[in-house]
């Protein structure tokens, strides 16, 4: 009997072994997953920075990888449980096929990843200057305009590659509107390099991150616009205009309550001759300041040449200013007329300049004995005009 429940408890750990191993091996068992949108990010930037270089650009952003592990053990991570990371200290200017390296935790194994290398581009690092913008974000009441009275820094250096800095068009400075009230107040700031469309630049490092923006909010009025315009017909140019008829200006509500017109300052077009746009300059009273959607306003031009009409000019020339050609040989000429008047027409554009001394005269001799004879005349007084001469004919003595 003793050997029995000997027997028994023998069969009993064999069977609670085996039932171990059985949960853990069908229960848990070894799976498979992939996990994707791993942001991959670079390291040791500052060996780059010490040998005046700058990544332009690098290939790969994110990857996905696959692991093999337990499933309690797989199942527990998230794409923040992995780092992928490339070791930018052995890169050199131009191009680079770098390892993208995985860390992932000691419980799996990764057995596979989207991509294994990387092409980072490399160039001369350069620094230059670039202004600080403010960029008010929600939403402020009607009617009024959260202004920027100091920013500080109003500049900061931007560095990076050329290819990268010649992108940032400025630095932005992000600033709750909902924080802003009628007295100055200030905020600490990030500061983003953004290209002309306000879109991020990449891989570019600032002299400071944070920017001191002191705010205050202003009250906006619509008021009516005068635009002085001169010269619309000078020059022999027909121009017509298009301005706003309206600015929104603000400051405050006890200096804006009793204007109801701002007047620019005088734009003289009388040298336009093709169609352009000129910047408007409101002149504004102490204390006052156009708003931001009326910043930038402009005059449209639109030029068209008048057509010129036809002009005419007479002068009065001697006979002896005719050149006489081709004479017979042993023979003087000599003009008998006393004068001849000389009629130019054109457009005034082409007269306008012509004097006594651009006409010539002329008459053929050729073929003509001794004697008086009546001799046609020939005017000419350059390119574009038209010459009448009074008597079309004269009297040439040859002797």
């Amino acid at each position: 009997m003793f050997q029995s429940k000997k027997a028994n408890l023998i069969i009993s750990l064999v069977l609670a072994v085996a039932l171990w191993f059985y949960v853990v091996g069908q229960l848990n068992p070894e799976t498979r997953r992939t996990f994707r949108h791993i942001n991959v990010k670079t390291i040791n930037e500052q060996v780059l920075t010490d040998e005046g270089l700058a990544v332009v650009d690098v290939s790969v952003d994110t990857v996905s990888v696959q692991v093999t592990g337990k499933r309690t053990a797989v199942n527990s991570l998230t794409e923040s449980s992995f780092k992928a990371k490339i070791d930018l200290s052995d890169a050199a200017e131009g191009t680079n096929q770098l390892k993208i390296s995985i860390t992932a935790p000691d419980s799996v194994e990764v057995i596979d990843q989207s991509s294994y290398k990387a092409t980072v581009t490399v160039e001369k690092r350069v620094s230059e200057t670039r202004d600080v913008s403010v960029q008010y974000t929600g939403n402020e009441a009607s009617g009024t305009e959260p202004t920027t009275t100091d920013i500080s820094p109003s500049q900061v250096t931007v560095s990076g590659s050329q290819s990268q800095v010649d992108q940032v068009a400025s630095v932005v400075a992000k600033v709750s509107a909902e924080n802003i009230s009628d007295g100055e107040s200030s905020q600490t700031a990030s500061l983003t390099p953004v290209n002309s469309r306000g879109k991020t630049v990449d891989n570019i490092s600032l002299s400071t991150n944070k920017a001191t923006v002191t705010s205050v909010l202003r009250y906006t009025k619509e008021v009516s616009l005068d635009v002085p315009v001169t010269g619309t017909d000078d020059n022999g140019y027909k121009r017509t205009v298009k301005a706003p008829d309206t600015i929104t200006i603000k400051g405050d509500s006890s200096t804006i309550d009793d204007i109801d017109q701002i007047k620019a300052q005088t734009i003289d077009l009388s040298d336009v001759k093709k169609n352009t746009k000129i910047k408007i300059t409101p002149i504004l009273p102490d204390g006052v300041e156009a708003a931001d959607d009326s910043e930038e306003l402009y005059l449209t031009v639109t030029v068209k040449a008048e057509e010129e009409g036809d002009k005419s000019k007479t002068f009065t020339l001697s006979g002896s200013d005719v050149d006489l050609n081709d004479a017979e040989d042993g023979l003087d000429a000599r003009v008998e007329t006393g004068s001849i008047k000389v009629t130019v027409s054109g457009k005034e554009s082409k007269i306008s300049d012509i004097s006594e001394s651009d006409i010539s005269l002329s008459a053929d001799l050729s073929g003509l004995d001794a004697g008086e004879h009546s001799v046609k005349v020939s005017a000419s007084a350059g390119s574009g005009v038209s010459v009448s001469v009074s008597p079309e004919t004269i009297k040439v003595n040859l002797e």
